[in-house]
């Protein structure tokens, strides 16, 4: 005999997203949603525009959106109406502000050379490489350049014995403005050296960032390093 069809699938009512940042230094913004109910199969869109007014630390947490609706289901608490609280966590690092500066390698090294301060620089290696170690790199760089779009200088991208330098460049565009009504922008020089084995047979990394604003270097230095695992 055949099964008997199953009930239709209650709507989701009183349908809410609200979304907030553990990150001061973003600004959010919210578009309504269309509708608080929806029907079975049906889907809903809201648009959230983040925009950065400062240099942020990207390990100090991120968004999250909490959506809220209520479902009227057979056998349910209070007469059948239960609702539901998600929480959905969505990540955000400093470098999707960051826009890549083209530099050729007399201006990069001319910049670098007049932003001696600040400086954040640090030499480490990273756990668990293992058989992955070959192509972190490439694909820490692909990631740089294609995700959060800083700029290679590839005339200062050279291995040296066994030293692979990765130099790149990049602009942080912040919603904040100067007291002419401009737009900030802050630039940073990123240098990137691989190679040298450490303790365990692990590869070396030493990671520079240089900037005119010491949080803005800070920032930057934290998130490369937090996309490379460290």
């Amino acid at each position: 005999p055949s099964l008997p069809p199953s009930p239709p699938s209650p709507p989701l009512t009183n349908f809410q997203a609200t979304a907030s940042s553990a990150v001061p230094g973003l600004l959010l913004q919210a578009s309504s949603l269309p509708t608080s109910s929806l029907p079975p199969g049906e889907e809903t869109t809201q648009t959230l525009r983040v925009v950065c007014m400062e240099p942020f630390d990207s390990s100090s947490g991120g968004l999250e959106v909490t959506i809220e609706f209520t479902v009227v289901e057979e056998g349910g608490r209070e007469g059948g109406v239960v609702r539901y609280t998600l929480p959905v966590a969505l990540p955000v690092s400093v470098l999707h502000f960051v826009w890549g500066l083209k530099m050729s390698k007399s201006e990069f090294l001319s910049h670098w050379q007049e932003m001696t301060v600040p400086e954040v620089t640090d030499t480490f290696s990273i756990e668990g490489e293992g058989e992955e170690e070959g192509g972190r790199e490439e694909g820490l760089v692909t990631l740089l350049t294609q995700s959060f779009h800083l700029e290679l200088v590839q005339e200062l991208c050279v291995k040296v014995e066994d030293v692979q330098t990765w130099t790149l460049a990049g602009s942080l565009e912040t919603g904040s403005l100067s007291p002419q009504g401009k737009q900030l922008r802050v630039g940073a020089l990123i240098r990137l050296e691989i190679g040298g084995e450490r303790e365990g047979g692990r590869k070396g990394y030493r990671l520079t960032v240089r900037s005119v604003h010491p949080t803005c270097a800070m920032a930057i230095f934290k998130a490369v390093k937090q996309q490379l695992g460290g």
